[in-house]
């Protein structure tokens, strides 16, 4: 098992402007609140419910039960399973023409996924949000939807003078029960191999504090967009995956200076 500590190869601020866009970030009111519910679509067709726009209310994002349509790029398949090394213009103008017009904070990160079954002891909402949130102790526990990853060290991360701490996820648009155990295999492979290949995802940072806590929980979610196979390869390997991910400055509780906050938590180094 190779591990290598969570780290920020390089990062920018880019804007889309798309007309017809295949993700986007529908919502929905509750109450007198015109906007309250938050989802993240694919092609008009909601995939994740992505939360609240309560400050105060637990996090959670819930895989809904949707028709899993893989997005693919054919023409960057190759790079992405090679492994960028650096923001690849090509890549960045490809994906930023999916998305829904906004500001995106985008990020070339290296970590390790570790898988997470819902209701495990690693299981962020059975154990980290409900050590925080009295109110929910009692009631059932959110509930993902999907197994899901966490990157190793990224929990807990303490990023402000008060306590304040990072979590990060990164939610499979694709059930992982439905993998195809082959390509998974052609991944562990080239992860044997020392090769680092790179996901992509949009991410969505919410930050929450409990009424009757000192501290908030910035919860940094990235929704895989491509890279399923890859993602669970390392896991399985406990090897280091690239993660290129927009994170989408406008549709979290956080501020953009906030997600710029958040990304100085990783190391940050010059790739060779």
């Amino acid at each position: 098992m190779s591990k290598a500590a969570p780290a920020l190869i390089a990062s920018t601020e880019r804007s889309a402007r798309n007309g017809h866009p295949l993700i986007t970030f529908p919502t929905t009111g509750g109450g007198s609140w015109k906007v309250w519910n938050r989802f993240l679509a694919l092609r008009d067709d909601p995939v994740f419910e992505i939360g609240n726009v309560c400050g105060t209310c637990e996090f959670w994002f819930r895989r809904l039960e949707a028709d899993e349509q893989p997005i693919d790029l054919p023409d960057l398949q190759q790079r992405l399973t090679d492994g960028l090394q650096k923001l690849d213009e090509q890549v960045l103008e490809a994906f930023e023409r999916l998305l829904q017009s906004g500001i995106y904070h985008v990020a070339l990160l290296r970590l390790v996924p570790e898988r997470v079954e819902p209701g495990s002891s690693a299981d962020y909402f059975a154990k980290d949000q409900r050590a925080t949130w009295l109110d929910c102790s009692a009631e059932p526990r959110n509930e993902p939807g999907t197994p899901y990853y966490r990157p190793a060290e990224r929990s807990g991360v303490v990023i402000t003078p008060n306590g304040d701490r990072v979590f990060e996820f990164i939610a499979p648009l694709q059930n992982p029960e439905r993998l195809d155990e082959d390509r998974i295999a052609y991944f562990e492979e080239r992860l044997k191999n020392g090769a680092i290949p790179t996901a992509v995802a949009v991410g969505v940072l919410d930050i929450k504090q409990y009424y009757d806590s000192a501290t908030a929980h910035w919860c940094l979610t990235h929704y895989l967009l491509d890279g399923h196979h890859k993602a669970e390869a390392a896991a399985r390997l406990g090897r280091p995956l690239g993660l290129l991910t927009f994170v989408a400055s406008e549709q979290g509780t956080a501020a953009p200076t906030q997600v710029a906050r958040l990304m100085t938590t990783y190391e940050q180094v010059t790739a060779a």
